[in-house]
């Protein structure tokens, strides 16, 4: 059982999602990103800051109808407006309490794959071997990830009984300017 709903609406991009706020965006099953500081303290009287390198937002999905065109825009280094990511406990009051906006994004990595569920490996290990697939990973996954210029993050605090308390929290940063959004 998943212990978030996450969901991706890409412009000019259709997913498959049957949720009903978030029909015909992308179901997520797992993502991660993330950023790294340069900067150096163990020199002079102070340390200083670098610039920083944020890291692509990778995703994991299984194959559906936006997976061609992913594929597609990964080989021609077409570049999406934005992307919306959102993320909200799975069952529940399901608040929505992560969104990230993604600005100028490039899918810099593409890739399909299966698991046997039988062996464990996953196909293309083994050659001219066919992949069987269970039930419950009928549909091979795909790993991709998203290089963006700026980025918007959004996180709602909640209580206990999963209500909002207060109003989001807000951070952004534009990478080509290198400053806070």
């Amino acid at each position: 059982m998943a212990l978030f709903d996450a969901f991706l609406k890409l412009d000019g991009i259709k997913g498959e999602s049957a949720d009903a706020k978030h029909k015909g965006e992308i179901d997520i099953e797992s993502f991660s990103w993330g950023a790294a500081q340069t900067g150096v303290s163990a020199t002079g009287g102070g340390g200083g800051a670098g610039k920083v390198k944020f890291h692509d937002f990778s995703i994991t999905k299984k194959t559906d109808a936006s997976s061609p065109l992913l594929m597609l825009n990964c080989a021609n280094g077409a570049h999406i407006k934005e992307a919306n990511f959102t993320v909200r406990k799975a069952g529940g009051t399901q608040l929505e309490y992560l969104k990230i906006k993604l600005t100028d994004v490039l899918v810099s990595s593409y890739k399909p794959w299966a698991q046997d569920s039988a062996t464990g490996l996953a196909s293309g290990k083994r050659q001219h071997e066919p992949v069987s697939l269970s039930t419950a990973d009928a549909i091979p996954s795909e790993s991709l990830t998203l290089n963006f210029s700026k980025i918007e993050f959004s996180y709602q605090p909640q209580g206990a009984d999963g209500k909002a308390q207060g109003g989001p929290i807000l951070a952004g940063w534009d990478l080509k300017a290198n400053q806070k959004v």
